[in-house]
């Protein structure tokens, strides 16, 4: 198989695209590892091209993965395990990227669907915790999710080496505004329900599984912004935990309603 040196300018590029700013530009981002580059073969989208390190191309492992990606001609660029290290924030890199472009799923068809389930993010600032949970509600058939304009973003590197690749098989509509997502879920008659540590309703007594619901998830720490709570339309509900325990990581709280909604 034939590997290439990487250009100056693809190493620039590479750089570039650490930056949020430069992913909206282009609408290409960075997915690294095997199991995510699978995802996005099996999603039926090309990368642009595949950076890998001299140890990996060398390594067992390497094997399949650069074998589908020679039978669709993908460029391949090769360097130096301690150069690659250098274009990726992992500790332990499993030593192949590719840049991508960014496809969309549409959002509409889910909105109408007779028992749609949503998940809406509100200041989300953890990225491996944002990864999770999109895992999760890809793993647990939601809908769709909206992550508002003051969580991290979507293509930053975390949270899609968090989300396997498990963002490429649901609707996300990101960095949107909390008064638009919540107006559009309104006028589509959805229940929308914010999980609360403490003064909502449990909730397997509120959610009935039959209904167009969306779940409002808050930051790990602060929870959800009290501009969206004073909206009286908006039910809190909470998971009863042992009095000892004062809340749940962010992403486990999403996945025990998500789990419920959908068994």
């Amino acid at each position: 198989m034939d590997f290439k040196e990487l250009p100056q300018k693809i190493e620039t590029e590479i750089f570039k695209l650490h930056k949020k700013r430069y992913r909206k530009e282009t609408y290409k981002y960075i997915i690294e590892g095997i199991i995510c580059i699978n995802e996005l073969l099996n999603a039926g989208i090309e990368p642009f091209y595949v950076v890998c390190s001299d140890e990996f191309i060398n390594s067992e492992k390497s094997v399949d993965i650069l074998s589908k990606l020679k039978k669709i001609k993908v460029p391949i660029y090769t360097i130096s395990t301690k150069t690659f290290e250098k274009m990726v924030d992992t500790v332990s890199p499993q030593g192949i990227f590719c840049v991508a472009p960014m496809k969309f799923i549409p959002m509409e068809t889910a909105l109408k669907k007779q028992d749609s389930k949503i998940l809406i993010l509100d200041r989300m600032s953890d990225p491996g915790n944002l990864g999770t949970i999109i895992r999760s509600a890809a793993a647990f058939n939601f809908s769709g999710i909206f992550i508002l304009s003051n969580s991290v973003e979507l293509y930053n590197m975390k949270v899609i080496r968090s989300a396997l690749g498990s963002h490429l098989h649901i609707p996300i509509l990101y960095d949107i505004e909390a008064n638009f997502v919540l107006d559009t879920l309104k006028e589509k008659e959805f229940k929308i329900f914010a999980a609360v540590p403490s003064d909502g309703e449990p909730y397997y007594s509120v959610l009935n599984k039959k209904d167009k619901i969306a779940i409002i998830i808050g930051n790990e720490h602060h929870g959800i912004d009290p501009e969206i709570l004073k909206n009286d339309y908006i039910k809190k509900i909470r998971i009863p935990l042992n009095p000892k325990i004062e809340s749940l990581n962010a992403a486990v709280s999403a996945s025990v309603i998500m789990a419920f909604l959908q068994l």
